[in-house]
């Protein structure tokens, strides 16, 4: 059996950003969001996004429980 590397954050917090954004208004939920990850992984790509994306692109939050990016100012993230 073929040894698996480990994904950095970035990788995988890049797949989470492309989907949730590729999902639009609607939102992913998380188990939608996680996609193949387990949850630590998740969750380092989260803290990945929130450190790492540029200020002047969409916020990535979590609205009654969806996973969603927006410029609104009204929405908090989780």
């Amino acid at each position: 059996m073929a040894a698996r590397r480990r994904l950095a954050a970035h990788d995988s917090g890049k797949d989470i950003w492309n989907r949730v954004v590729k999902a639009g208004d609607e939102g992913l939920s998380r188990v939608e969001a996680m996609g193949r990850y387990m949850s630590a992984q998740f969750e380092k790509a989260k803290d990945w996004i929130r450190d790492c994306q540029p200020a002047n692109t969409k916020k990535f939050v979590c609205v009654d429980g969806r996973y969603m990016t927006t410029n609104g100012e009204d929405q908090e993230g989780e």
